[in-house]
């Protein structure tokens, strides 16, 4: 639809690789000066979109990392750091910046940095445009509060599902023990 982020963001990076070989192919059939300018701007940026593919996936999770997954993902930041500034005349973004400068302490604060990514946002943000529409006849302050209600609703019933499941399996491991099983 023209807006390069969220989901098309990343099908580019799920097919990237795909993406530089068929651009090498149409440089090949200019040749020439062309293809050399081309292959340049391919070894370039191949760099950058291989190290922030190594980011991506840690950095969209959600689920508490443990210290060496941690340790790895800010390496993978600098790695992509300093791949990004020797291979592109590119800006620093205020998304670079945040991912650069504040990913170190928000890991050491929280253990995980998804909940802080754009599709954690967009995710509550969705749910957020649901229950105004919900309520949209209340009062603005009325409003706020039924949202707010609704969210902590939709939160109780996610720890009680949570806990729910690991009580199921509980019982399920302590039968299995019950009928001989290790």
């Amino acid at each position: 639809n023209g807006a390069f982020n969220g989901n098309a963001c990343m099908q580019l990076m799920a097919h990237y690789l795909v993406l530089f070989e068929n651009l090498k192919r149409a440089a090949e059939e200019k040749g020439g000066e062309e293809e050399k300018q081309v292959n340049e701007i391919i070894t370039r940026h191949k760099k950058v979109f291989t190290a922030w593919s190594r980011v991506l996936p840690m950095f969209r999770s959600t689920k508490l990392l443990s210290e060496s997954e941690r340790l790895s993902l800010i390496d993978d930041i600098t790695t992509f750091w300093d791949v990004y500034i020797e291979c592109t005349n590119g800006s620093i973004t205020l998304k670079i910046h945040c991912l650069v400068e504040h990913t170190k302490r928000l890991l050491d604060t929280y253990g995980t940095v998804g909940l802080f990514a754009e599709d954690a946002v967009e995710s509550i943000h969705a749910i957020v445009n649901l229950l105004a529409r919900r309520y949209a006849a209340l009062d603005p302050k009325r409003r706020a509060v039924q949202i707010y209600r609704g969210l902590h609703a939709r939160q109780q019933e996610a720890i009680e599902s949570q806990s729910n499941v690991k009580a199921g399996s509980k019982k399920a491991t302590k039968r299995k023990r019950r009928n001989g099983a290790p």
